[in-house]
This record gives C-alpha cells, structure tokens and sequence, in this order.
C-alpha cells in the first residue's frame, strides 16, 4: 500500500508542476518565461529517459515514483 501511495503522491506534485509551469508560461512575459521554459525542459527529458529505459529494458527504474520527486524537487528550487 505504501508503495501505491508513493506512486500516486509523485504522480499528483508532477501534474500539479506542469499545470502551474503552463499557466505561468502562458502569463509571464520576457526572460521570466525563459527562465521557467529550463525547469519544464529538464522534467521533460527526465520522464522520457525513463520512458525509454523503461520500454528497452523493463527492470530498469523500478523506483521511478521517488527518481520523479527528486527531480521536481530539484528543478522546482
């Protein structure tokens, strides 16, 4: 049961990062727009590394949820 709600609580704080970086992205103006378009991109490319590790090799990031979450935490500060 734990795990589920790991998986769930990365699955929510990621949805709820990219509803507010849209919604940012589509109200800010100038660099800030640049500066929040870094952020995005990073989480991006994360997800579809583990996207393709895991089509290539489906043992690969079993801890995807808490790799999700340290990221967001990262690019987020």
């Amino acid at each position: 049961m734990f795990g589920l709600s790991i998986v769930i609580l990365a699955g929510i704080v990621g949805i709820g990062f990219c509803l507010l970086a849209v919604r940012a992205l589509w109200q800010w103006q100038g660099w800030w727009r640049w500066a929040l378009a870094a952020p995005l991109l990073l989480m991006a490319g994360v997800v579809l590394n583990i996207v393709v590790a895991v089509w290539l090799d489906p043992t690969a990031h079993n801890l995807w949820p808490i790799e999700v979450l340290a990221w967001l935490t990262w690019s987020a500060s």
